[in-house]
């Protein structure tokens, strides 16, 4: 969800006025995401490398955090979504992790949307931390070499194997790479690049990206 410092310095204004702006875009997309009957949806709010930036910005971006969820949210809880959360969260305080495990709690029973929250997320961070959490296994007895394959080797990633692999990425702002978002998981995904700013995102533009996604052939490496 690229483009919110950029908006915000068009119109000469504050970063915080940027992220304040694409909140209202998240929500908005979310929501509209979901009535379209899409049944899983993640964005990539805070990354890995975002820990390195300005000190006073990562203080706006974790108020806006503490903001959406426990307000704006809850809206869409409300709406039958699930929330979970993907992404090393023991970076953050205490307080924002109650926060972020209060939202999963609260929305577990639910049967909507499935909506993923990449916080602190990095793909090449989520996959270290798997490969990790599995050798351990099998140093503790609990696991053999021998179980891993591509397929099993998803559950240990934060997406686990109960989350289905992306169909569609959309990225916006202009930039036509991944930027290191589920590596493991986007082997065949389609891509979707626009120019257009996040904070500018419409449902138009959602949209049109489902639209163009729906006349794409995909064939997973093999013919027909």
């Amino acid at each position: 969800m690229d483009g919110n410092s950029r908006w915000a310095r068009e119109r000469h204004l504050d970063t915080a006025f940027g992220h304040k702006k694409g909140v209202e875009t998240v929500e908005a997309i979310l929501d509209h995401a979901s009535a379209l009957g899409v049944k899983a949806v993640t964005v990539y709010a805070f990354s890995s490398e975002n820990w390195k930036r300005p000190e006073n910005e990562k203080s706006v971006l974790f108020d806006l955090l503490r903001y959406f969820f426990t307000s704006r949210l809850k809206k869409i809880i409300e709406k039958n979504a699930v929330i979970r959360i993907i992404g090393d969260r023991s970076r953050f305080s205490p307080e924002i992790q109650t926060i972020l495990k209060n939202s999963e709690e609260s929305s577990a029973s639910n049967t909507g949307c499935r909506i993923q929250i990449a916080l602190s997320y990095g793909g090449r961070d989520e996959i270290v931390r798997a490969a990790r959490a599995f050798a351990g296994a099998v140093v503790r007895g609990e696991a053999q070499v021998s179980d891993l394959s591509e397929e099993s080797f998803k559950g240990w990633l934060d997406t686990g194997s109960d989350w289905s692999e992306p169909e569609l990425l959309i990225r916006t702002g202009g930039d036509q790479r991944l930027s290191n978002f589920l590596l493991y998981q986007s082997a065949y995904t389609e891509l979707y690049f626009t120019r257009t700013l996040w904070p500018d995102f419409s449902t138009d533009e959602f949209d049109k990206a489902v639209c163009e996604f729906q006349n794409r052939e995909r064939r997973f490496g093999g013919r027909q």
